[in-house]
């Protein structure tokens, strides 16, 4: 049983964990080739928190939830930490609170799950054909 749970939620908490120590830096590394664009944090927080949805879907699985409530659950899981983690960012000295990084993080995490959504839907009715 606590195999099972490690196997799935494992990554989601090293994932976590990462985010948070990311956030504890007081200087954010650049996006490798994008240095030059005022925005590259924003694809670092979207693609960041893609991730965190991607793997927070990955393990509420099918077998416990299916199709777009399990992905409303994966986009609030990650959304969720996203808002957890800019609060955070409040008490670290040279960080902020962003509202629009917490916009980005809510972006990425909503726009990983409706693709896996589309896609494991795509899936089954293709396999439904064979």
């Amino acid at each position: 049983m606590l195999r099972g749970w490690l196997w799935r939620w494992g990554p989601v908490v090293l994932w976590m964990a990462g985010l948070y120590w990311g956030s504890t830096l007081l200087e954010r590394p650049p996006t490798p080739g994008m240095e030059r664009f005022a925005w590259d944090d924003k694809l670092q927080h979207t693609a960041a928190y893609a991730i965190l949805a991607a793997l927070a879907w990955r393990a509420l699985g099918p077998r416990w939830l299916s199709g777009w409530f399990r992905a409303a659950i994966a986009i609030l899981i990650a959304a969720g930490y996203g808002a957890f983690d800019e609060c955070h960012q409040f008490f670290v000295p040279g960080r902020e609170c962003s509202f629009a990084d917490w916009s980005s993080d809510s972006t990425g995490a909503a726009l990983a799950a409706v693709i896996l959504v589309l896609v494991a839907g795509r899936s089954r009715a293709a396999a439904m054909w064979r």
